[in-house]
């Protein structure tokens, strides 16, 4: 709940800060009211993110002086405040935020004044970590898996592999950031409000990816499943076709020896009949001889 105390200090910021635009606009975003951060501060700083020139890192600074107060108020609409830069302002003030080192120094955050505070100090330090988590993404990735969709057809598994850890990761962070009972006011409303639409598209791009690299696995295991049946297929004409050879010669043998066979039996057919033969003539022969002894025998 907001205080007296709070709006005094609130007022001597702006007055301090007079000078200078920039701040004062900051401070008119995240002043010490239980009401969400006004619409006209927050356009111009994101409308600033765009027409400004020169460095932007100026913008950072002044919503960090912002986060460093021990009101669980004016962090809170600061968060808001850079959770909405970053979702329509430039990409050059989230690329000055990769080259910083902690942006969101709070992970230690606590505000003891009330038990609201409290349970507030802890959704403070979880929203902090989710948008840590996503100045960390763009900067390994280049790529806001928050705010646009992207298609992940034509990536490769190395590639899907290298982005898909860290979509899980932002988007474990954004569901980290579900605490009970701390949704009993307008600022955490429209926060989570944030979030929520946030997490449509990381889903939406998070899902693509696992889809994709699941088809890549799918067609690769088709791919070897044909090659496989391929080979085997192979396999399988070359035994057929060195069955059918060795058929073929034991045929092409059996015939040569059939053939041998037939000739051996021929010769010895023909021998047999030639010593048949000459059997026969030498018989004939003794009894021509024979006949003529007995006709001599005869004339003596």
């Amino acid at each position: 709940m907001s205080t007296p105390w709070g709006k005094a200090l609130d007022q001597a910021n702006i007055v301090r800060a007079s000078f200078n635009d920039l701040d004062r606009t900051v401070i008119k975003a995240t002043r010490h009211k239980l009401r969400i951060p006004k619409e006209k501060h927050v356009r111009k700083l994101i409308i600033y993110t765009h027409e400004r020139l020169g460095p932007i890192g100026d913008l950072y600074q002044s919503l960090l002086k912002r986060m460093e107060q021990p009101d669980w108020i004016i962090v809170l609409k600061t968060l808001i405040v850079f959770h909405r830069v970053l979702a329509g302002g430039n990409t050059r003030f989230l690329e000055d935020l990769t080259h910083r080192g902690n942006v969101f120094p709070l992970s230690r955050f606590t505000d003891m004044t009330s038990t609201q505070a409290h349970q507030q100090s802890v959704f403070i330090r979880r929203y902090s970590s989710y948008l840590e988590e996503k100045v960390f993404a763009f900067r390994e990735m280049r790529q806001e898996f928050d705010k646009d969709t992207f298609s992940s057809k034509g990536l490769t598994i190395e590639q899907l592999l290298t982005r898909i850890p860290k979509m899980q990761r932002q988007f474990d962070a954004l569901l980290a950031t579900h605490v009970e009972e701390v949704c009993d006011n307008i600022i955490t409303i429209n926060a989570f409000e944030l979030l929520l639409k946030d997490s449509f598209k990381m889903y939406c791009n998070l899902n693509d990816a696992v889809l994709n690299i699941l088809g890549i696995f799918k067609n690769n295991n088709n791919n070897n499943n044909n090659n496989n049946n391929n080979n085997n297929n192979n396999n399988n004409n070359n035994n057929n076709n060195n069955n059918n050879n060795n058929n073929n010669n034991n045929n092409n043998n059996n015939n040569n020896n059939n053939n041998n066979n037939n000739n051996n039996n021929n010769n010895n057919n023909n021998n047999n009949n030639n010593n048949n033969n000459n059997n026969n003539n030498n018989n004939n022969n003794n009894n021509n001889n024979n006949n003529n002894n007995n006709n001599n025998n005869k004339y003596i």
